[in-house]
């Protein structure tokens, strides 16, 4: 008895034991657990802290591109986004301190007008304009002074150059570099007479650059070659060989090109006699349309070969011609004088010109014709069922390009307009969607796409 009464206190005694040893463990663990917990908290709750401190010496380090990071990474904690914005602010200044100014002013671009960035962006465009105008690269000088605007004298730099422009252009004239000279006064516009003379000469280098048939385009290039493209069913396309061309224009079917020498060429269908221009000298310039070619010469006269149905080509007595255009079933003749002469069919009131004065430019489409008067203004005869002769409002142009259904319009300081009626026949306008001519001021004319077949018929059974 008295040994299972000791097993008993021994055994109660470690009971005992263990469970003190539970109770503490199990006091540890809770410890263990709250320290833990406080730890991961406070790293929570200091994250932020510790991360905008980890910033600030990537900043001042100089590792601007880590702490632009890191501070995006911030979001809006505390100056966080500012921070962003000076470590972007100084990523741009070691951009620009390199030497590269456009990766530099899209740098400081970027930074939406934050701190010093729009001091640097005018800076930096005055220094591209200094630059510019030491390489005699007037155009662009002159824009970046602009851009620059009030910082340091980029205004009066500006009016200089603008000056300067102006008299390069008078000389690019003077020498027979119109497009030259029409690149540069679409940028001046506003100065002395520029938009006048931009008008004056518009018209000698306008609309026989690039033309495009109802299903193909065609290119003058610099050196005088010819580059097409398109539907070429009758080797109205095949003009790969071609050079010393001047002028090219495009008819329903055919292609046809004025050569330095004076002599023409021509591809394509040549169902009515349009292709026929092997006797022809002395041609200045060229003009086609559905199956008729027209050329001007030197001396003022004007012949024409292919479709006379509507005595279109009856044009042997015209004199004193400056430039001519040719629609669907009529041609036009801009002379000397200002005044207009036209042939063919008039039915729709195209050929209606006779009152016309002070004009420097004139277009075709196929059954309408338009004038551009020396005031800028647009004059317009003819069908209007896409509302393409509704062009009253417009000012200042120096330039036309006459499609079937829209008037293309450049005005003298580089933009481009659009008249246009839907089918609907509620008129609207591109406003708001022009594109500028820097280098190149040629208007992109695109031919008749009304079925001509249809017309004859129709005329054949009034």
């Amino acid at each position: 008895e008295a040994v299972r009464k000791e097993a008993e206190k021994i055994l109660a005694a470690q009971k005992a034991r263990k469970a003190k040893r539970t109770r503490i463990a199990l006091i540890c663990l809770a410890a263990i657990v709250v320290v833990a917990g406080c730890v991961i908290g406070a790293r929570m709750i200091f994250a932020d802290y510790f991360a905008y401190a980890k910033a600030e010496k990537l900043m001042e380090s100089g590792d601007y591109e880590a702490a632009a990071k890191a501070f995006s990474a911030l979001g809006e904690y505390k100056d966080s986004y500012n921070r962003h914005k000076d470590a972007r602010f100084e990523i741009a200044m070691n951009i620009y301190e390199s030497g590269d100014l456009a990766k530099a002013r899209s740098s400081f671009m970027a930074l939406l007008g934050y701190g010093e960035g729009p001091t640097m962006i005018a800076r930096i465009d005055y220094e591209t304009a200094v630059a510019a105008e030491t390489e005699q690269n007037y155009v662009s000088a002159y824009r970046n002074y602009l851009s620059a605007g009030d910082y340091m004298d980029a205004a009066a730099k500006a009016e200089a150059v603008r000056a300067t422009m102006y008299d390069y252009a008078v000389k690019r004239m003077e020498e027979g570099d119109y497009q030259a000279a029409l690149s540069i006064l679409v940028d001046i516009s506003d100065y002395r007479d520029s938009a006048n003379l931009a008008r004056s000469i518009a018209g000698k280098i306008t609309g026989n650059v690039m033309v495009a048939g109802p299903r193909s385009l065609v290119i003058l290039r610099q050196d005088g070659t010819v580059l097409a493209t398109g539907d070429n069913p009758y080797g109205q396309l095949n003009v790969g060989s071609w050079d010393q061309v001047i002028s090219v224009a495009v008819g329903e079917r055919h292609t046809i090109g004025a050569r330095a020498d004076g002599t023409v060429l021509a591809v394509g269908n040549n169902l009515y006699g349009q292709c026929d221009v092997e006797g022809w000298t002395d041609i200045t310039a060229v003009a086609a349309a559905y199956m008729h070619s027209v050329g001007l010469k030197s001396d003022g006269t004007v012949v024409a070969t292919g479709d006379n149905e509507f005595h279109q080509c009856d044009v042997d007595d015209w004199t004193d011609i400056v430039m001519i255009a040719a629609g669907e079933m009529h041609t036009v003749g801009l002379l000397a004088d200002g005044t207009v002469v036209a042939a063919g069919d008039g039915d729709d009131g195209q050929c209606d010109v006779a009152d016309w004065t002070d004009i420097t430019m004139i277009a075709a489409g196929p059954y309408y014709t338009v004038g551009v008067k020396s005031d800028g203004t647009v004059v317009t005869t003819g069908q209007n069922l896409y509302g393409q002769c509704d062009l009253e409002e417009y000012t200042d142009v120096i330039a036309v390009a006459a499609t079937e259904q829209n008037t293309i319009l450049l005005k003298s300081d580089g933009m481009v307009g659009r008249q246009h009626r839907q089918r609907t026949g509620f008129p609207w306008l591109l406003h708001g969607r022009y594109w500028r001519f820097n280098d190149r001021s040629a208007l992109l004319c695109s031919a008749q796409q009304r079925r001509h077949d249809l017309y004859r018929r129709s005329k054949q059974t009034v």
